[in-house]
């Protein structure tokens, strides 16, 4: 089945495998112990692929991010997470889904595996529970979003704590609004004033563990330090 481009992003090269780090809001055992902010941010940084999920979308709109969002990472989202959009209070305008590729239901993707994917023998240790395969009968939208990861390779957003875990079991990159936000201004697509507004209206609408935001402080302090 053909997937629907609804606007086109430009990829970036890879040059090696990502580590396995996965963060949600309330990180488990394991997280701190996943390397330097240096090399945290170094990993995050080659992401190219992500698929997101419907909060995560709703975040960056309510921002009004989406164009920054999907201008440095190729971006999908399934049907039934546009569905739910459309169904939503505050529904996307057409412009609000461009640079966005909208994937069909269970769809058969390509063969072509981004290195946002983490292969499993690359991995030694590590914390999660034991891969389990995943059904694919009548799937809800979460499971179709982790799905489509895991098959494609991609990366996935998400301020979802179970899916955001799920990911990390499967050995997939995984990350929210909070820390993808610190990413893009890591990188530079977004300023340090467009951060600093964007992470106040989070804080002020998500609940964060402390620990996660002393995770998140640990990464813009060394970004200061190194005049980012």
């Amino acid at each position: 089945m053909k997937k629907k481009k609804a606007g086109k992003t430009q990829g970036r090269p890879q040059k090696k495998a990502l580590s396995s780090i996965s963060v949600s809001p309330s990180p488990g055992a394991g997280w701190e112990e996943e390397g330097s902010p240096e090399t945290v941010l170094a990993d995050f940084s080659r992401l190219t692929h992500l698929v997101v999920d419907t909060s995560s979308f709703i975040l960056f709109q309510e921002l009004g991010l989406l164009g920054p969002l999907t201008s440095r990472w190729q971006c999908s989202i399934t049907e039934k997470v546009l569905q739910e959009l459309e169904r939503g209070p505050n529904p996307p305008a057409a412009k609000d889904v461009l640079g966005f590729t909208i994937e069909p239901s269970l769809t058969v993707l390509s063969s072509h595996t981004p290195d946002n994917h983490l292969d499993p023998a690359k991995k030694e240790g590590g914390h999660g529970t034991p891969r389990t395969p995943l059904s694919t009968a009548s799937p809800n939208t979460d499971w179709e979003l982790l799905l489509l990861a895991e098959r494609s390779g991609q990366a996935l957003l998400s301020e979802d704590r179970k899916l955001l875990r799920a990911g990390e079991e499967r050995k997939l990159l995984s990350l929210d609004t909070l820390l993808a936000l610190v990413i893009l201004r890591y990188l530079g697509t977004i300023s340090r004033a467009c951060y600093v507004q964007a992470q106040e209206y989070l804080l002020k609408r998500n609940r964060y563990s402390a620990a996660y935001l002393g995770f998140i402080e640990q990464l813009l302090l060394w970004m200061e330090k190194e005049g980012r």
